[in-house]
């Protein structure tokens, strides 16, 4: 084997572990319109700002095929957005990063679901006195109503659902 067919060979397998970027640079940073292709095969095509994904973009993740659209904030999702799955969507705000207030999940089978995310937060003390504490927030969905759509797109029937918790 010549050290070209070598090169070759290592070439192509790198290829596939390197991260792919096509658009706008300024001083180094991503800037401006871009796509990115990261190493496990999700995608951000959108807009940029040092770096960040800042402004409006779509963001794919590629085992699931859900896409994640609307506008991000250095580097995090923010403000009303879509979360796009293949049977259902989910139509809400974010607030850094996190699902928050309130939204509406659309399925395909004919129906809506109102409510909100409330942010959870729990903390786990370390094994010993001088780890630090994590914090963990887990969005909670709290469904409100369950609207059945008809194909012309009218309401025909709706239920609430109070939660107390």
């Amino acid at each position: 084997m010549t050290w070209k067919t070598k090169l070759s060979q290592v070439l192509n397998t790198l290829t596939h572990y390197i991260l792919r970027y096509e658009g706008g640079w300024v001083e180094d940073h991503r800037n401006g319109h871009g796509i990115y292709y990261y190493v496990n095969g999700d995608t951000y095509d959108g807009n940029w700002y040092e770096h960040k994904r800042h402004g409006q973009g779509v963001y794919t993740y590629h085992t699931s095929g859900t896409k994640c659209k609307g506008t991000w904030v250095q580097g995090k999702r923010e403000g009303d957005g879509e979360l796009i799955h293949s049977n259902h969507r989910y139509v809400g705000c974010f607030v850094s990063g996190n699902l928050k207030g309130p939204g509406k999940y659309c399925f395909d089978v004919g129906c809506e679901q109102y409510g909100e995310y409330i942010l959870h937060e729990t903390t786990t003390e370390g094994e010993t006195e001088e780890d630090e504490h994590l914090t963990t927030i887990t969005p909670k969905w709290i469904c409100k109503r369950i609207v059945d759509i008809d194909s012309m797109g009218r309401w025909q029937k709706y239920f609430y659902i109070i939660i107390i918790i």
